[in-house]
């Protein structure tokens, strides 16, 4: 639906931003998918959040000119205070946005994210995973990978303002998991 060929990626380069940010997963499926990665190095930890805040305006200013959509990551500077603003850049650059951080920021003006489907899966994950260590399994040796089903969530209303059609995704249908992008069978 979205077509990018550079996804812009503002992230703390730091070894928990690159975790957040899910580095080596974006650069797994960049590599997979033919994608280049424009990236902007924001700043937290040490600094305020208004500081934060203002190195991801910043970043954001920077990817709309070089980069075809850009991935939200969670982080000290992507609050619900800046979310409408950096809508705000990306959208008046016509720049489609994925959200990290949930609803939430679609609701703010960010176009799309993925969400759990429903909480009951991870639910019955945490308590089966509970259940074999309290039986006498080793949780090191425990597959900790819930392979539960997300859907997506989007904002129409700013789909419009960007021209997309959003019309060839059936809601109902297009449920995702997270192994489809991230894993190999192999690796479960």
């Amino acid at each position: 639906v979205i077509g990018f060929k550079t996804l812009g990626l503002p992230y703390q380069n730091t070894a928990t931003g690159r975790t957040y940010a899910a580095l080596g997963a974006v650069e797994k499926v960049a590599k997979d998918k033919g994608f280049e990665i424009a990236e902007c190095y924001t700043k937290g930890g040490n600094v305020d959040v208004k500081t934060a805040g203002e190195t991801v305006k910043t970043c954001f200013r920077e990817l709309v000119k070089k980069a075809d959509a850009i991935y939200v990551t969670n982080q000290i500077g992507v609050n619900r205070e800046n979310i409408p603003e950096l809508a705000d850049i990306a959208n008046s650059h016509r720049v489609p946005t994925f959200c990290q951080a949930g609803m939430e920021g679609v609701k703010q003006g960010l176009l799309m994210t993925v969400a759990l489907a429903d909480f009951k899966y991870l639910g019955e994950f945490e308590a089966m995973t509970a259940a074999k260590i309290m039986n006498g399994a080793a949780p090191g040796e425990l597959t900790l990978y819930a392979d539960v089903p997300y859907k997506w969530g989007f904002n129409f209303e700013t789909a419009e303002k960007l021209r997309l059609n959003l019309s060839e995704i059936d809601l109902e249908r297009d449920y995702i998991h997270l192994s489809d992008f991230f894993f190999d069978a192999s690796e479960k």
